[in-house]
């Protein structure tokens, strides 16, 4: 008997527990009048980065004859700034040299638009608006010296890519 009212009284605050968590979760909201009709202002923003690709080819096998690659930059940077695109070699002493595993020298030239460049000099320049719509530059390497040996001959450059 004791055991049916202890069940009968937990069956009781079980109800009595749901039915005060109901009126607890259950609050009135009350709205405010507007009377001002004034129109209001909201800034909508979006913030773009920058971004862009740079393509360098990865190798270039020059031979007597001239070869042309190209360089490509596209993407998106701020409007008053501009994407540079240099190249540089730590064997350049007062011209592009190619050297062989024996360190016999062989000169050759680096060229954009016909104009020969020098070490760190610009091979690719382009303003915001002439990336949006992707600009190339085309290099030509040409050897302009005679090898003594026989052999491959090798320089590395480096592109440096800036914005500014």
């Amino acid at each position: 008997k004791r055991r049916k009212e202890f069940k009968t009284m937990k069956k009781c605050m079980v109800c009595v527990l749901a039915v005060l968590l109901v009126f607890a979760l259950s609050v009135p909201a009350f709205a405010a009048e507007i009377t001002d009709t004034t129109p209001g202002n909201t800034v909508v923003t979006y913030n773009s980065e920058a971004s862009y690709i740079v393509t360098i080819p990865e190798d270039f096998a020059i031979t007597s004859s001239p070869v042309n690659k190209e360089v490509k930059a596209e993407g998106t940077i701020e409007s008053d700034k501009r994407l540079t695109v240099k190249v540089a070699s730590t064997q350049y002493d007062s011209g592009w040299k190619l050297k062989s595993t024996l360190d016999d020298v062989l000169a050759y030239s680096i060229k954009v638009e016909n104009a020969e460049l020098a070490n760190n000099d610009t091979v690719l320049s382009a303003s915001a608006q002439e990336l949006s719509a992707a600009k190339t530059s085309a290099i030509t390497f040409q050897v302009t010296g005679t090898p003594v040996y026989a052999g491959t001959y090798i320089d590395t450059l480096t592109f440096t890519v800036a914005v500014a």
